[in-house]
């Protein structure tokens, strides 16, 4: 809020982007080798959509082929690839969502560099630390 209001000065209305993430760091609940297969079993499962998805239908009857991919993304999701993948990614942002690290603040790059530009300064810098001050 400080950050926000320093950088709104008087304006009524003001908003910044933060974007954070899970810093899971070396307090994971499986290796990486094993995530890594995980995932390649996963992609597997996922060859089925990507065909749906590069039918051409699309482009002649949209709303038949919505359906097929709808019915694709179902399907993928109910295989055990998938709903392992789901359980690590649950289990492991459960497990350090206390560990929040915030890596950007307004990804837009015109913004950035007419910010740069015009004031000198890089916002995230003030945006970043108003956000870690407040966990």
């Amino acid at each position: 809020m400080k950050c926000g209001k320093a950088l709104g000065k008087d304006a009524e209305a003001w908003l910044f982007a933060l974007d954070a993430m899970v810093n899971i760091g070396e307090n994971k609940i499986v290796d990486d080798t094993e995530l890594k297969s995980e995932l390649e079993k996963a992609a597997v499962a996922f060859e089925n959509v990507k065909k749906v998805k590069q039918d051409e239908s699309r482009l002649r009857d949209f709303p038949s082929w919505n359906s097929k991919l709808e019915a694709a993304f179902q399907n993928y999701m109910s295989t055990a690839p998938y709903k392992k993948v789901k359980s690590i990614i649950e289990e492991s942002i459960e497990k350090n969502k206390r560990a929040i690290v915030f890596h950007e603040a307004n990804s837009c790059p015109e913004f950035w560099e007419h910010t740069r530009l015009i004031a000198g300064i890089n916002v995230a810098v003030p945006l970043l630390k108003g956000a870690q001050s407040l966990i």
